[in-house]
Formats: C-alpha cells, sequence, structure tokens
C-alpha cells in the first residue's frame, strides 16, 4: 500500500515535547516528495513472512533527485524548504531561560560554529512495527524507546482511546 491507498491524515509536525510545527507535518508514508533516505514510501500487509518478502519485491521507485541539505547552514537558509507550507526549515529560536545579564566591563561575547557531520546512516532501532488486532484494541511491537509516548501518539494519530492500544 502507498499514501494514495490509505487515506491517513499527516503525523503532526510536533511530538508534544517541543513547539508545535503546524506546517511541518508529514505523512504516514511519503506522498510525492520522499524528504530524506529512508522515509518510508510503502507498506506491505501479508499473512505471512514468506507473502511479505515476496509482495515487497514488487515494489519499485523511481526519484528525481531534489537538493540536500546536509548542514545547519544550509537548513538556516531556507533555500531548500523541507516543508514548503510551513516556508521555512527553521522549528523554534529561543533565548536562554535566565533572561538578559546585566553589561558590564567583563562582557564577553562568544560565538560557536557546531558541525555536525553524517557518520553512518545506520539505525540501532529500524522502523519496525508489528501491529496485531487485539479484541477492541490494537497490540503494537514497535522498536521504539519510548513506549508510552507511542501508544498515546498512535491512539491520537488513530482516533482510539489509548487504553485500547498496547505496546509492547
Amino acid at each position: 500500500v502507498t499514501a494514495a491507498d490509505l487515506g491517513l491524515r499527516e503525523i503532526p509536525g510536533s511530538t508534544g515535547r517541543g513547539p508545535a510545527a503546524v506546517g511541518m507535518t508529514r505523512p504516514v508514508l511519503a506522498d510525492g516528495v520522499v524528504r530524506y533516505v529512508g522515509e518510508p514510501v510503502a507498506a506491505v500487509v501479508a499473512t505471512s513472512a514468506a507473502a511479505a518478502v515476496d509482495a515487497a519485491e514488487l515494489a519499485w521507485l523511481e526519484l528525481d533527485e531534489l537538493p540536500v541539505v546536509a548542514d545547519f547552514d544550509a537548513a538556516a537558509s531556507d533555500a531548500t524548504v523541507l516543508h514548503p507550507a510551513e516556508g521555512t526549515n527553521i522549528v523554534m529560536e529561543d533565548e536562554p531561560p535566565y533572561g538578559t545579564l546585566p553589561r558590564g566591563v567583563d562582557e564577553v561575547e562568544v560565538e560557536v560554529t557546531v558541525e555536525s557531520p553524517r557518520l553512518a546512516p545506520t539505525p540501532i532501532e529500524p522502523l519496525g512495527i508489528i501491529a496485531e488486532p487485539d479484541g477492541d484494541g490494537l497490540l503494537l511491537r514497535p522498536s521504539h524507546a519510548a513506549p508510552h509516548r507511542f501508544r498515546d501518539q498512535v491512539a491520537s494519530f488513530l482516533e482510539m482511546d489509548s487504553t485500547t492500544v498496547r505496546v509492547v
């Protein structure tokens, strides 16, 4: 199945732990634009592992290359905007919580350049989820480090009561 087959609403642009990025929602499966290497583009539903492998081998993807946004300066420049509806790649700008410090003779200005090189695109937790109907609810087996938050997000996304979603 692809995004066109599902008709699901998009994933919110915030996990609930940071600022809301209204225009930075993303589809469950890429729909028209693939924004990063490894973004899910299709899902396989099967009755056995062998059938799932056979079905996955039928998938073929053709992509046109887009400009790369590979560092902080490129992202902050907004030359290539990953979420056009938001109009920027900047999610938030924040000042330190202590407010304005008194200025005096010991005033120092510090500028820091932070680089985050791409080391190896090999996640420790691959994007794998097994979902099974469980009575009136859902049993999920994801590779996820925060099961309670994941449960609440899935329940909200699927408009289910979180008590009917179980994450193992």
